[in-house]
């Protein structure tokens, strides 16, 4: 279904995924061992919060995993698709 954004309709392809055994408050070896069995890892991953020393070195952890990462910056706008 499209949504309308002021005057625009614009095409709607999200769709709602429940995660479960996942915890937000995991440490880096819990979410590399999560991010390890996922099926279908995503084509690409956006880390958006935490200390960039956190941020950088989880980034390299999944890099080396093969999955390609980006790290948010302050008000960065980043386009989905």
């Amino acid at each position: 279904n499209p949504v309308a954004i002021g005057k625009e309709s614009i095409a709607n392809n999200a769709q709602i995924v429940k995660l479960d055994g996942f915890s937000g408050h995991g440490d880096m070896n819990d979410l590399k061992d999560w991010v390890g069995h996922l099926k279908n890892p995503p084509l690409k991953t956006i880390l958006i919060h935490g200390e960039i020393d956190s941020l950088e070195n989880l980034k390299n952890e999944l890099e080396a995993m093969d999955h390609n990462i980006h790290i948010a910056k302050l008000y960065e706008t980043i386009e989905l698709k």
